[in-house]
């Protein structure tokens, strides 16, 4: 996962989990897309092929990660206020066990996949401040041998999921202010880490609770 060696996964996928259990576990995580024409296709193990996610269904998706494998649906508008600052409407908080009923079992398996995007932001240089811990995956879809056409970074913290792509609308190349190619790691990755940054100022929990708190906001 570290070094994104996609052969490995593209074979479990193949030859062991098969690519309807991929669609099951990404819907249950929080992955809303329709995943049908994906379902017999291992490349939904890499994301290519007929793999079409939005930026707000990754972050919705880690965010159940780092709630301990508990989905809670994302929205729009966090709250309705008035004038005076009362408040007039809020979404009703929900949640469930997102992979097993079993709450032991749910758990282990969202902690699992946060041990696996643990290493990621360091190996990407994507650490974040304070020495703080935080899981993530950085992903590129090339255009052709020296470009790519999307970028992604998506990572979380126990308090924040977060989401940052880049794509070129008709399809082409991505390049930063100094004509290089974009990728994961690249500029939607220094997005992601100098908002991390930003927003965790406030907080001074120890780095440690990753994988154990509810993650309950997401951007």
């Amino acid at each position: 996962m570290k070094e994104s060696l996609n052969t490995v996964f593209f074979d479990m996928v193949a030859n062991t989990t098969g690519p309807g259990n991929v669609v099951k576990a990404a819907n249950q995580a929080g992955i809303n897309a329709n995943l049908s024409a994906a379902s017999k296709d291992s490349n939904i193990s890499i994301g290519g092929g007929n793999t079409l996610v939005s930026t707000l269904d990754m972050a919705s998706a880690y965010a159940t990660f780092a709630a301990n494998g508990m989905y809670r649906k994302p929205h729009l508008v966090s709250k309705v206020l008035n004038p005076d600052g009362s408040q007039v409407w809020a979404p009703q908080a929900s949640e469930k066990q997102a992979f097993d009923a079993n709450a032991s079992k749910n758990a282990k398996i969202a902690r699992n996949v946060t041990e696996a995007l643990l290493p990621v932001p360091e190996y990407s240089r994507l650490k974040c401040a304070d020495g703080r811990l935080c899981a993530g995956k950085t992903g590129t879809h090339e255009f052709d041998k020296k470009d790519n056409e999307k970028a992604w970074m998506v990572g979380y913290t126990p308090q924040l999921s977060t989401a940052v792509s880049m794509t070129a609308e008709p399809r082409g190349p991505i390049r930063d202010a100094r004509d290089k190619a974009i990728f994961g790691s690249g500029l939607t990755g220094q997005i992601w880490k100098k908002f991390m940054d930003s927003y965790h100022k406030e907080y001074k929990l120890p780095s440690v609770q990753i994988g154990r708190a509810s993650c309950r906001e997401r951007v």
